[in-house]
């Protein structure tokens, strides 16, 4: 009897350290108790799966993971209080779960095919030179500008009044000397160095303007978005190629992209075929 009781405390010890050391492994985050659902560790993990890649980046830090959790506990408590009150028996309802289903399956079935398809898809050191050589424009560096800038802001009528006097700003700037008539209604900003910028950093006011200007001359004054600016470039670095080893893996994505939405055509277009899938555009102009 005692070699009984002392071996079913032992299985006990033994249930009992091993149930620890799986809910250690696998703890428990949240809980929601009526209807019954337990949300592990496990389970998270497993719902940020769902979501793709992206989403398991995104959601790497603790801060985000709870973040996370909490819309997961919010959503099945709603949808569990909904169920409770019979509103996914609606026959609208019904009809919208249904079609929502099937947008759900169709995506997640085209997602699988496509995944196995693309396994077998690779690219040669050859292939990715060759797009390098031939789209050689896509794979520089940025035209860069170092500007000095005078900015004038306030009412239009007033820097088009201000724009007039061009030869006399320009007179003075040429003399190291910046004077103009002083108008309360306008506001001036003057810039020494912009430093060494890239040329699209002055596309939402001087485009592409910084690039054609003479070099160590101000220009005449340009009205641009309510702002008049005179411009003078201090340096000028013109676009450079870069180096293959450094955008090949940038190719590799972007072919290996093409090549999915290519599949992903095709995959599409048999499937209609076999499904004899037709469409009447023609009974979209029948006026009900």
């Amino acid at each position: 009897m005692k070699v009984l009781c002392f071996g079913l405390c032992l299985c006990f010890f033994f249930w009992a350290h091993t149930t620890a050391w799986a809910q250690e492994k696998n703890p428990v985050l949240a809980e929601i108790k009526r209807p019954k659902i337990v949300i592990t560790k496990q389970d998270l993990e497993k719902y940020i799966d769902f979501y793709g890649p992206e989403a398991r980046e995104y959601l790497q830090s603790p801060e985000k993971k709870a973040e996370f959790l909490q819309d997961v506990v919010k959503m099945l408590a709603i949808a569990a209080y909904a169920h409770e009150q019979g509103f996914d028996q609606l026959p609208e309802m019904q009809e919208k779960i249904h079609f929502l289903a099937q947008k759900f399956v169709a995506k997640e079935y085209l997602k699988y095919r496509l995944d196995q398809t693309m396994q077998k898809e690779s690219l040669t050191e050859a292939e990715l030179k060759l797009y390098y050589k031939t789209h050689q424009e896509e794979f520089r560096t940025p035209p860069k500008v170092r500007l000095a800038l005078i900015i004038f802001e306030g009412p239009e009528p007033k820097l088009k009044a201000l724009q007039a006097k061009a030869k006399e700003m320009k007179a003075s700037l040429d003399k190291g000397v910046f004077s103009c008539p002083f108008d309360p209604s306008l506001k001036a900003k003057i810039v020494g160095d912009t430093g060494l910028l890239a040329i699209q950093k002055f596309e939402g006011s001087l485009g592409s303007l910084p690039l054609r200007l003479p070099l160590g001359k101000w220009s005449d004054p340009i009205l641009s978005q309510k702002s008049l600016f005179l411009v003078k470039v201090l340096e000028r670095k013109e676009a450079k190629p870069l180096p293959f080893e450094e955008v090949k893996e940038k190719i590799r994505k972007k072919l290996l992209s093409e090549i999915r939405q290519a599949q992903l055509r095709k995959l599409i277009k048999e499937i209609l075929k076999a499904e004899e899938a037709q469409i009447y555009y023609q009974n979209l102009l029948v006026s009900s």
